[in-house]
């Protein structure tokens, strides 16, 4: 068997896009050498020795000795090379902090592993290895991270490689920073807001499921352009073009732009709302909304739907607690729309849904305007006194107009969020007219009278009879039958938390004496596993309830079970394990207790 067959069963499981990428790859004899005891490279028609001509480990173990690595801390590396420099710096390495190696050459990568069984770093988990062109699928295994166990990111300089190409090892670093940005945007958003998210599901659970699924509109919409509206500082001067252009397209708006519309005269057909939050209700309070249909996630504030009676079409998204209801209900588990970074991504992926081949962007600044300002004027950012934030605190990107604009870390992973979702939706032609705004990528901008004559003459008088068309043929399920599919998961929980409270006392009751070698077989500490197995079996035997249980504050006791279990002791006796099954069991325990207190709240009061 080949070394490279050797390594390939872990690339397969933990790096599947590098293993596929390096299958895909063509070896130019130029590019590299591989010779015994060392690789030469090719630049610029000479060869260099990235690991010298001789005593290759001495000159990377010289260059380890002098790092000062730091805990909680992404690393990330660029060049893999023959991995020596990779293995010095595991060696190293805090065990909370991580190391994502970045390798252009994925023909050379693959010649490494095949000259060499690198199974005992691939295993580890604190590396990470993205190789080829420094995109989304490269930078793929930043998906496996617990972000909150992690404070920075840091680039590692391993000179003799990096020299090689320093300007593509740093743009590489550039779209690593930026990618990290976004996943542990979504991340740590979906770590701290579960119980909120299950909380908000509740509350609209009984509205929800007697509204229609954003299925029934797939292609009704086929070949209007959309009008994308946002809240950008921009929106202020777009209010004009917006009042011309009324009839011609589906005009949807995110929650924070509604007031701007409605006050100027406009009456979008359709707003978007997704977050949880009470500023998703803000953009709202006090306005009309005759005319306008809600569509919105089983998680979005449950004040919202308050404001669209009769006009609400839903999507259940990452709910699993919604999905488990509509399954139970014979209704299937519902659309996915993406919920990603920013609730105009959620709009986009409708427009692909509508059957809308064009998307034209207005008020999308993702910058901040003239000193600092975040939103449109008229929005309750204003009222409350948080219309600007500190330029000193942004970052420059490029603009639509040419020159750099400035954005914050949230408005930075916006732009992300789209430059992905216009990557992605290739069938989609799209138009940017927010003028004082950052340059997408993939977007053209164009000016007011430009976009005009982009939407041409299209008439969408008929989109507010089609909706209520839908709303109204729509027959959900009763109180009753709502409640009875509520009470299969509340009974779930129950024994659960039953179970793992059970479990984490016995195990927090253990006698220290019991931890000795010689009390290994000791029935008190062989029960932990008895209780172990008959916790697991009752989470496996209802996989759709542990996921509800699973999504809500579960995830994050689990999350810091798993952090503080690569710092607990690493042997296999019979006490480390009860100690770990302990940790286990409280954060089950935790886990359940708190959707069982969501069940007892007033979020769900009328399923009780």
């Amino acid at each position: 068997m080949s070394f490279y067959s050797q390594n390939q069963t872990l690339l397969a499981r933990r790096f599947p896009e590098v293993l596929t990428r390096m299958d895909a790859s063509v070896h130019t004899t130029r590019a590299f050498s591989l010779r015994e005891g060392g690789l030469m490279l090719d630049v610029a028609g000479n060869e260099v020795a990235p690991y010298g001509t001789g005593g290759a480990s001495r000159l990377v173990q010289a260059w380890a000795n002098a790092l000062s690595l730091e805990p909680r801390t992404c690393y990330f590396l660029s060049g893999f090379g023959l991995g020596l420099q990779v293995r010095a710096v595991l060696e190293r390495l805090p065990q909370d902090s991580v190391l994502f190696v970045w390798e252009e050459n994925a023909a050379l990568l693959k010649a490494v592993f095949n000259q060499e069984n690198f199974n005992d770093f691939l295993a580890d988990e604190r590396l990470l290895l993205g190789v080829g062109n420094p995109d989304a699928d490269c930078f793929q295994s930043l998906d496996s991270l617990h972000y909150d166990t992690l404070a920075q990111v840091q680039p590692l300089i391993y000179g003799p490689l990096f020299a090689v190409n320093a300007l593509g090892a740093n743009l590489a670093f550039k779209a690593f920073k930026e990618q990290y940005l976004f996943v542990n945007s979504n991340y740590t958003g979906c770590l701290k807001d579960g119980l909120m998210l299950q909380e908000a599901t509740l509350h609209n659970a009984n509205t929800f499921l007697r509204a229609p699924d954003v299925g029934c509109m797939r292609d009704l919409f086929h070949g209007l352009p959309l009008i994308l509206v946002g809240a950008g500082p921009s929106l202020d001067e777009a209010l004009p073009f917006l009042k011309r252009v009324e009839a011609r397209g589906i005009i949807a708006c995110v929650n924070s732009a509604y007031r701007s519309l409605r006050d100027a005269g406009i009456h979008p057909q359709i707003t978007v709302a997704v977050d949880a939050r009470p500023d998703t209700f803000k953009g709202y309070a006090g306005s009309l909304t005759e005319g306008t249909y809600l569509v919105a996630p089983y998680t979005v504030n449950p004040e919202v739907p308050k404001v669209f009676p009769g006009r609400i079409f839903t999507w259940t998204g990452q709910s699993a607690l919604a999905k488990t209801l509509r399954v139970r209900l014979g209704l299937g588990e519902g659309m996915h729309i993406l919920e990603q970074g920013t609730v105009s991504a959620s709009i986009l992926d409708l427009a692909r849904l509508w059957g809308c081949s064009r998307v034209c962007l207005v008020g999308q600044d993702m910058a901040l305007g003239p000193f600092g300002k975040t939103h449109a004027s008229n929005s309750f950012y204003a009222d409350e006194g948080r219309l600007y934030e500190p330029v000193s605190q942004g970052m420059t990107v490029p603009g639509n107009e040419g020159t750099p604009v400035l954005t914050d870390a949230q408005l930075f992973v916006y732009l992300k969020t789209f430059e992905h979702c216009v990557q992605d939706f290739s069938g989609i032609d799209f138009i940017n007219t927010a003028r004082t705004g950052a340059a997408i990528r993939g977007v053209p901008y164009h000016t007011y009278e430009e976009a005009e004559d982009w939407l041409g003459d299209s008439d969408a008088s008929y989109v507010r009879t089609q909706l209520r068309k839908l709303v109204d043929e729509y027959r959900g399920p009763g109180f009753d039958e709502i409640t009875k599919a509520l009470g299969a998961t509340r009974q779930f929980a129950e024994r659960v938390f039953q179970a793992s409270t059970e479990a984490a006392v016995h195990c927090a009751c253990l006698p220290e004496r019991l931890s000795a070698k010689s009390y290994e077989k000791h029935a008190l500490l062989l029960a932990c596993d008895q209780y172990a197995d008959t916790v697991n079996r009752l989470l496996d035997r209802y996989p759709r309830d542990y996921e509800v249980l699973f999504e809500g504050k579960t995830r994050a006791e689990l999350a810091r079970y798993q952090s503080e279990l690569k710092h607990s002791a690493q042997d296999d006796s019979a006490w480390t394990r009860a100690q770990q099954n302990k940790a286990f069991f409280w954060a089950i325990a935790e886990g359940s207790d708190a959707l069982l207190g969501l069940f007892s709240s007033n979020a769900s009061k009328a399923f009780a």
